[in-house]
């Protein structure tokens, strides 16, 4: 998932959760002046939401940056969208920056109320399975549904059109409970391809609609996405009430 950076006019907020959420817990400042007490609430949010979602990741000294921006003529009031890496860093870089590509990115945005609203992952290692699947069926342009399908199993997606089932058995709705309450499954689809000229494209992905009922007791519909190869979470979005 491609991120566009807003640069222009935004005032920007980098932290190294190994300082900044290290320096929170042990009662220092991350930094002389900050925004307010509820950014590092909505971090810790993200934090652990990554952390069970995508458990792959746990357990390899990964540095995780977040970014956030505001109007910069605007006074900071709450932190609405935060932009997430985790990744490798080099020992050999005075900046802790890595130096290959992350291993895991995400959105998170969050409502006036502070409630998680979107959430937006983009997992490399099966992003890029992904993307030279679509590429290779992109390629055939005259292949027929079966095919594409073939081209997947062939691939290594374990979770096609034909896997109902066992897509919704994957749909880690422990793991989204302690963030969205309990998901209520109301349907599941399969997109394959946007037939359109005067080329189709594939699309290669479940969408899972379904509600939950919030701790303050209000109902909140969802439609989640994931990719094929392991079922995994690709996008959580709130609709509208």
């Amino acid at each position: 998932m491609a991120q566009e950076k807003r640069l222009r006019g935004l005032n920007r907020v980098r932290w190294g959760l190994g300082v900044a959420i290290g320096a929170f817990l042990l009662g220092a400042p991350a930094f002389p002046q900050r925004p307010p007490q509820d950014q590092f609430a909505k971090v810790a949010t993200a934090q652990r939401f990554l952390r069970a979602l995508y458990p792959e990741v746990n357990g390899k000294n990964y540095i995780m940056y977040v970014d956030s921006s505001n109007l910069f003529d605007s006074d900071w009031a709450s932190l609405r969208d935060l932009d997430v890496s985790v990744g490798p860093s080099d020992p050999r870089s005075g900046s802790g920056y890595w130096q290959k590509p992350e291993a895991l990115g995400a959105l998170f945005e969050f409502r006036n109320d502070d409630q998680l609203s979107n959430v937006y992952v983009d997992f490399a290692p099966l992003q890029s399975k992904s993307e030279l699947l679509c590429t290779q069926i992109n390629a055939h342009q005259k292949w027929s549904d079966q095919q594409v399908i073939a081209a997947m199993r062939k691939a290594g997606a374990k979770f096609g059109p034909n896997d109902e089932d066992a897509l919704r058995k994957e749909v880690p709705i422990d793991a989204l409970e302690p963030f969205i309450g309990r998901l209520q499954i109301e349907s599941t689809e399969f997109f394959l391809r946007h037939k359109q000229d005067p080329r189709s494209l594939a699309e290669l992905y479940w969408e899972v609609d379904g509600t939950s009922v919030l701790p303050n007791g209000q109902e909140a519909h969802w439609s989640l996405t994931f990719e094929p190869f392991a079922g995994k979470l690709r996008s959580l979005l709130r609709g509208r009430e």
